[in-house]
Formats: structure tokens, C-alpha cells, sequence
């Protein structure tokens, strides 16, 4: 079960989990910003999939669920339905103290059996995870655990980025020569962790047996244009608040299996802010997978 560890005053989860992010107060604020960006950036909704469609008295999972936005949404948006969120840290205190009563928090690794906590095979109706890229070492077996945790006929819906940079209102990438990235990609793979993978999570249902019933990409705007209305909260949100912590990120995965000096991370971060910030409306791509378990 995850502890904490305290690293540059910042605390991280302590386990097995190849996890890089903190998960401390000044992170649990990140990740509420951050959602609500994405949901600015989805039209106003968390999810693509209507989930008040769902079975009365259905059982909901939320991945990664952090600080417990979207749990507490999916509980709102079903009150009849049992809503579970899991997360390596604990949801905060008064998260809880405030969540609608169909919510169960769960502290645990969606990777190892969860059956003693409630999770159980083919017993849920719909599961949601978001910007797992950088907790996930084995999509293969984490899509794999959720066919296996979902009912026949049941829904999966994944929102997930791929971490490479593009320019505005087109496919002309731009971060394949920037040394910062290409150093990321490198120690991330070492990691296990692809952080491109919202481009490739399709394939990874449809090969754990899923079937793919809506695949569609926004632009993650790193930097706020005119010209994307709808994503100009996440390039604020960017700006404002994402960048500050690529610092800590870009030391966590860089200096993992020592082959960077301090001076190298130092120089491959300065780079990596500038870049990210290039041009207005540069942008990573941000997906939105859904699936299905077929029916028997």
C-alpha cells in the first residue's frame, strides 16, 4: 500500500508504482485546476460519455481519481449509483467530509487484486481514468484488469495526453529535433511509461479485447490563442500553474538512472520551459478513448 516519501520538500508516493508527480497540497490544487480546465476544454462536460445512461443502482470506478473531482462528479451526475474512486494517496480529509454518500475513496494500485475492496470481476458497469501517462508501466495489463473488471456490455472511457508538441490547428510537429523531449522520451520508455500514449490507447483496448466506440483529440494548449476559444482555460491553466511544476517532473524522470549531471538537467529544463511556451497556441494532443466490453 502507498506511503509518502518527502523529496525538495515535496511529497511523492512511496511504492511500487513508477508514479513521478507529487502528492502533496500544492499538487492536489494543480489537479483540480487542471480539471476543471479540461472540462472547459471538453465543452463543459468531464466525460464524453453520458454516463446518465448508465443502469440504475450501476457500480462506477474512477482511476487515479487524485483529489476526487471526477468520483464526486460521476456520483452527482448518478445518484443511484455507487460511485468508487482509487488513488495510490488518499483523497484529502475534507474531500470526503463533503462527498455525496454513494462515494466509496479507495487508497490502492488499480494494478495489483482489488477484490477485497469491492472490486470485483465483471462487477462494474462504467470505468473512468485520466492522465494516467505518467503512472502506467503496463497498459497491456492495466486494460487488461479492467475487461476483467468490467460487466459484459459495460463502458471504459479513457482521456489521456500524448506528450509531444504541435502547432496550431495543425499536424506540424514540432518537438521531434528538441533535445529536452527526445531525453524525456528516452527515460520515461526506461520507466516503462509512454508518455505518448493517448495516441495509442485505442489499440490497446481493441487488443484486450475491447471494442473502441469513439475515439477524438483536442488541443491542449500550452499557451491561451484566440483562435482556440475552447481551449484557452487549459492554455491559462498551462501557463499559470502546469509549467511550474515541469521542473520537479523533468529532475524525476531525468535523473532516475543517473546518466544526467545537474548541470544537464538544469540546461534540458530551461530548455523545455521555452519551448513549451514557443509560439501561442502550441499544444499537445488530449484524447478521449471510449470502449466496451462485449456483450455475452
Amino acid at each position: 500500500m502507498a506511503t509518502s516519501s518527502q523529496y525538495a520538500e515535496r511529497t511523492y508516493h512511496d511504492t511500487s508504482s513508477p508514479y513521478v508527480l507529487p502528492n502533496d497540497t500544492p499538487e492536489q490544487a494543480r489537479l483540480d485546476e487542471q480539471a476543471l480546465a479540461i472540462q472547459s476544454m471538453l465543452g463543459g462536460k468531464p466525460f464524453l460519455f453520458d454516463v446518465r445512461l448508465l443502469p440504475s443502482k450501476s457500480k462506477i470506478l474512477d482511476i487515479g481519481c487524485g483529489t476526487g473531482v471526477a468520483t464526486t462528479q460521476l456520483a452527482r451526475q448518478c445518484p443511484s449509483s455507487r460511485a468508487y474512486g482509487i488513488d495510490l494517496s488518499a483523497v484529502p480529509d475534507h474531500v470526503k467530509a463533503s462527498a455525496p454518500t454513494n462515494v466509496t475513496f479507495l487508497k490502492g494500485n488499480i494494478m495489483e487484486d482489488l477484490s477485497e475492496q469491492g472490486l470485483q470481476e465483471q462487477s462494474l458497469d462504467y470505468v473512468f481514468g485520466r492522465m494516467l501517462f505518467l503512472a502506467i508501466d503496463d497498459w497491456k495489463e492495466y486494460f487488461s484488469r479492467v475487461h476483467h473488471l468490467l460487466k459484459p456490455g459495460a463502458i471504459v472511457e479513457h482521456q489521456d495526453c500524448s506528450w509531444e508538441y504541435y502547432r496550431q490547428g495543425t499536424q506540424t510537429k514540432l518537438s521531434g529535433n528538441w533535445s529536452w523531449h527526445q531525453a524525456v522520451l528516452e527515460e520515461s520508455q526506461a520507466m516503462g511509461l509512454d508518455i505518448l500514449v493517448g495516441d495509442h490507447v485505442g489499440d490497446h483496448m481493441r487488443a484486450a479485447g475491447l471494442e473502441v466506440l469513439l475515439t477524438r483529440s483536442f488541443e491542449f494548449s500550452m499557451v491561451p490563442s484566440e483562435k482556440n476559444i475552447p481551449s484557452a482555460a487549459v492554455g491559462c491553466y498551462a501557463q499559470q500553474t502546469l509549467l511550474k511544476a515541469f521542473p520537479d517532473l523533468l529532475r524525476k524522470i531525468l535523473t532516475k538512472r543517473d546518466l544526467y549531471s545537474d548541470e544537464d538537467v538544469s540546461k534540458l529544463t530551461k530548455e523545455c520551459l521555452e519551448t513549451s511556451s514557443a509560439e501561442e497556441g502550441i499544444f499537445v494532443k488530449y484524447t478521449v478513448t471510449i470502449g466496451r466490453k462485449p456483450a455475452q
